[in-house]
């Protein structure tokens, strides 16, 4: 996919890194996901009708409520890469 532009991937830091990242991705998703369903969109139209806009909204509201699981979900799969690495 990359080789006819002349990035080398195969066998490199670039495609470890890749990799690691395609094998990890659903061990953040799954731990995300479950607080997305459970989110109150109550809650966003609150910060909304107290003059929030979209990325105060983000930041200060939903990112404060996503952090445990994101901590959890990056936690995992960088222990799953670091398990992969030591072979």
């Amino acid at each position: 996919m990359l080789a006819p532009d002349g990035v080398q991937v195969a066998f490199t830091r670039l495609g470890v890194f890749i990799a690691l990242t395609f094998i990890g991705l659903p061990f953040i998703v799954r731990t995300v996901q479950p607080v997305l369903e459970d989110f109150d969109p109550e809650i966003e139209e609150a910060a909304a009708s107290l003059g929030a806009n979209r990325w105060q909204t983000f930041r200060r509201v939903i990112l404060p409520m996503l952090f445990p699981a994101l901590l959890t979900g990056f936690s995992l799969a960088f222990a799953r890469a670091l398990a992969n690495t030591a072979r």
